[in-house]
C-alpha cells in the first residue's frame, strides 16, 4: 500500500462564522494477482472512469466525422458501445443502480451514434446532439456521486 493523494481544504462555514478545516487521503496497493485485482477493484470508480475515456473517445469520433472518416468514427464508436455494454453486464448489479443506467445509456448512446453519422445531410444536427452529450458527460451533470463517509473535522 502507498500513498497517492492528500488534500487538506480550510473554509469558512458561512452557517457557523468558523474557520473548518477538512483532510482526506487516499491510498493504493498494486497485485499481479488478477483474483485479487478483480476482488479488490473499486467497479464504481471503474464505471465512473470508463464513461470519461468513452467520452474522450466520442470526442475523438466527432472529429475524426469532421474530417470526412466516417467509418473510423463508426468504427470507434461502435467500441465504445461495446466496452460499456461489458461493464454494464459484468458490474451492473454490484455498482449504484444509477450508475448501471448512465453505463447502458451511453452505450446505447454510442451505437445509435455510429447510425446517425452517416447520413451527411444530418450531420450538422447530429453533430450538436454529440456535442451536447459529450459537454454533459464531460461535466457529469447528470450522474449523481455519493458522497463518501464523513471523515470528520480536523
Amino acid at each position: 500500500t502507498r500513498p497517492l493523494a492528500s488534500v487538506t481544504v480550510e473554509y469558512q462555514n458561512m452557517l457557523s462564522k468558523t474557520t473548518d478545516k477538512l483532510t482526506s487521503s487516499i491510498e493504493v496497493r498494486f497485485s499481479d494477482d488478477k483474483e485479487v485485482v478483480t476482488r479488490e477493484c473499486d467497479h464504481e470508480t471503474l464505471a465512473y472512469c470508463a464513461i470519461q475515456l468513452a467520452n474522450e473517445k466520442n470526442v475523438r469520433a466527432t472529429a475524426l466525422r469532421d474530417a470526412g472518416k466516417v467509418k473510423e468514427a463508426k468504427d470507434l464508436l461502435l467500441l465504445n458501445s461495446v466496452q460499456l455494454q461489458k461493464l454494464e453486464s459484468r458490474y451492473g448489479d454490484v455498482i449504484d443502480g444509477e450508475l448501471a443506467k448512465e453505463l447502458k445509456r451511453n452505450a446505447r448512446l454510442n451505437e445509435s451514434q455510429s447510425s446517425m453519422i452517416q447520413d451527411q445531410t444530418k450531420w450538422n444536427s447530429s453533430r450538436k446532439a454529440m456535442r451536447y452529450e459529450q459537454i454533459k458527460n464531460a461535466a457529469q451533470q447528470e450522474m449523481r456521486v455519493k458522497s463518501p463517509p464523513s471523515a470528520g473535522k480536523n
